[in-house]
């Protein structure tokens, strides 16, 4: 027997989604009328809806800071120090980052394809895939397995983590540039690019040091990082939703 998908709940769920994003709606154009009727002034009204943007912009400013930390903290200097350090064969490197630049492409491909298709929420879900995808890494260090399988499930692990970022960035910047008012757009990319590019290296800084440490249990690094991650983009994403 099929279940009705339009049952009671749902229809409840569906009709206060509706009435919230309406009075977030009327909210909006009633303040923003109200700022102008008092005012008269275009550059207050301006300033109010520049404003209204802000906590979203500082959201995707955030994420894309977290990304690059942990991101490429683990892709730039766990790669190639489990490869090479702990696997111990440097042969299987270069292919692997072969690999992994097919699936960067692959990413912006995927982007491209998807363009408007992706909600809202679509950003935070992206980084908890990235995060999902390092865990299968770090259990492959944790469960007895040889090499071989090692090293594939880590290429394979680090590949996810690349689409899922590199669409990540594409959307992240997208979204910025559509929310913020045209006249604020160049400074804010500046602040974007200035911003994910500290957090960069002091993600690699960080790394560095954590996996010299656990150099005989680099799941330790990497399932804590997986589980962190995931858990930053489900946080935001529920964060998403009670304001929709």
């Amino acid at each position: 027997m099929k279940e009705k998908l339009f049952t009671k709940n749902f229809t409840l769920l569906v009709l206060g989604q509706v009435s919230s994003l309406f009075g977030n709606y009327i909210l909006r154009l009633a303040l923003s009328m109200y700022v102008l009727e008092l005012t008269g002034s275009a550059a207050v009204f301006a300033g109010l809806l520049s404003a209204a943007t802000i906590p979203t912009i500082l959201r995707i400013l955030l994420l894309a800071a977290l990304s690059r930390f942990f991101v490429m903290g683990v892709t730039l200097v766990g790669l190639p120090f489990l490869v090479r350090t702990v696997l111990g064969d440097a042969r299987y490197y270069g292919a692997a980052e072969s690999v992994l630049a097919v699936a960067v492409i692959a990413g912006s491909m995927a982007a491209g394809v998807l363009a408007g298709k992706i909600q809202k929420g679509g950003l935070s879900a992206m980084l908890a895939a990235v995060g999902l995808c390092i865990v299968p890494a770090g259990l492959a260090f944790l469960l007895p397995a040889g090499t071989g399988v090692r090293y594939a499930v880590l290429v394979a692990a680090f590949c996810g983590m690349q689409i899922a970022i590199s669409m990540f960035s594409i959307y992240a910047v997208s979204m910025i540039q559509q929310g913020t008012p045209e006249y604020m757009i160049g400074k804010v990319m500046a602040y974007t690019s200035a911003i994910t590019m500290c957090a960069q290296p002091a993600g690699q800084m960080v790394y560095g040091f954590l996996f010299d440490g656990c150099k005989e249990a680099v799941w330790l690094v990497l399932i804590p990082t997986g589980v962190i991650v995931c858990g930053i983009g489900v946080a935001i994403r529920t964060v998403n939703l009670k304001e929709a």
